[in-house]
Order: structure tokens, then C-alpha cells, then sequence
């Protein structure tokens, strides 16, 4: 059990400074979006944006890229194989002896 724990805040960190050097590379060279959202939705923006002590903009580009990778047909094959290597880590470890 500490093992999926540990792989699984790894994993979240090996996302998260994905999402960093994206983040890096977004303010590098961009270009110009006008998004139009319910003031609802902005006023959540603002709050999400605020507890995590970054722009609106960043968040924005977070949840574009997250949104992305997710949907991204590689990142979900490398999530499954990882979950798989994850949960039969002896097996697979009985086997490369």
C-alpha cells in the first residue's frame, strides 16, 4: 500500500513540473486567446488561481494542458502500462530473475 502512495505522488509531481516546464515555455512564445466565460466559471478561475498563488492566466494554461494529456492517447497508454507494472511489481520482479 505505501508503495502505490509513493508511486502515485511521484507520479503527481512528474506531472505537476510537466505542467511547470509547459507553463515556462507557454510565456517563452504564446499567442493571443480572448475566452469568453460565465461569470460563474471566472469567479471559480479566480479562486482556484488564488489558492494555488498563480495567475489566472497559468491556471488556465494548467488546465489546458492537463485536459490535453489526459486526452492524449500516449499519456493514457504509459498511465495503463504503469498502473499495471505498478500492481503486478512482484510478479514482474519474479520474472526478471
Amino acid at each position: 500500500m505505501r508503495l502505490k502512495i509513493l508511486v502515485s505522488y511521484f507520479n503527481t509531481l512528474m506531472r505537476r513540473a510537466a505542467v511547470a516546464r509547459v507553463i515556462w515555455k507557454s510565456y517563452a512564445c504564446y499567442m493571443v486567446t480572448t475566452v469568453n466565460l460565465p461569470d460563474d466559471l471566472h469567479a471559480s478561475l479566480k479562486a482556484v488561481a488564488e489558492a494555488e498563488h498563480r495567475s489566472a492566466n497559468a491556471t488556465i494554461i494548467v488546465a489546458i494542458t492537463e485536459y490535453v494529456n489526459r486526452h492524449d492517447k500516449r499519456a493514457r497508454v504509459r498511465a495503463l502500462a504503469e498502473d499495471v507494472a505498478s500492481q503486478h511489481r512482484e510478479l514482474l520482479d519474479r520474472l526478471a530473475r
